[in-house]
């Protein structure tokens, strides 16, 4: 325990704050960009795979960065109003 009480706490100001209004602003231009590539894949009538990247356990029981591409497949045809969205987005109106 003697080490412990030889211990100093500082306290650390960050100074890279994230505006929240630009966060979510970066989180719809990405979404967009995603609704874009659906509607690409649908038009070829072809699938559209998104790649989540998730934290996994190997078998050494390391946590280690790992792909699931398996989880989220868009399939050929698109929602009629999805497939507007997109279209105006891309100026195809």
């Amino acid at each position: 325990m003697t080490h412990l009480a030889k211990l100093t706490f500082k306290t650390v100001d960050r100074s890279t704050k994230r505006d929240p209004i630009i966060a979510r602003r970066d989180k719809l231009v990405a979404g967009l960009k995603e609704q874009k590539l659906v509607h690409a894949a649908a038009l070829n009538k072809q699938d559209h795979r998104v790649e989540r990247h998730k934290w996994m356990t190997n078998d050494m029981g390391e946590r280690v960065a790992g792909q699931n591409a398996s989880r989220s497949v868009v399939r050929g045809s698109l929602h009629k109003t999805a497939a507007g969205m997109c279209s105006a987005v891309m100026g195809h109106v």
